[in-house]
């Protein structure tokens, strides 16, 4: 019996909305990236995206909102690579090959339009989080802004975006 979870679609076209799909087979993933899937591990936050495999050699456009995604949660990435065409972000509990459903709140998140804040804990104070005063639209236009934020200001030890 296959096991299904829950996981979303990160389509590579902005005006598509990111959507729950579920996932259980390995045709599953294939399809909804368009062929044979590369898995990106983000072990530290739980989470696999997997892309296209054949992604930059078939010139697939590039996915905005999955590499913000990946950049602001892996800062060592940023700027090194691109994640492209359509892909799926899943949970992972042991990192390679095991998924788990995507957990609710990043669901809702990434999925549904709200009011989301930056949140920062500086090297002189990293025991607090502190919001920046600014609300955002949705979770990828934060993350992008935290980014940029992130690259300008030294003091910045981690970074989150919450809902406001």
């Amino acid at each position: 019996m296959i096991t299904m979870v829950t996981g979303i679609v990160i389509p590579h076209e902005i005006r598509v909305a990111v959507f729950e799909h579920q996932f259980g087979a390995l045709a599953d993933y294939q399809a909804a990236v368009g062929r044979y899937v590369e898995p990106v591990y983000l072990a530290d936050a739980n989470l696999t995206i997997y892309a296209n495999e054949e992604g930059k050699v078939r010139q697939l456009p590039a996915n905005r909102r999955a590499t913000c995604l990946w950049w602001f949660l892996y800062p060592e990435t940023r700027g090194r690579d691109i994640l492209v065409g359509d892909v799926v972000l899943i949970g992972s509990t042991r990192g390679h090959g095991s998924t788990t459903a995507l957990p609710d709140f990043l669901t809702r998140q990434l999925q549904h339009p709200g009011r989301f804040t930056i949140e920062v804990r500086t090297n002189d104070d990293p025991a607090h989080w502190y919001d920046n005063g600014r609300n955002f639209d949705d979770y990828f236009e934060a993350a992008i802004v935290a980014i940029n934020l992130q690259e300008r200001w030294s003091q910045v030890r981690e970074m989150r975006v919450s809902p406001a």
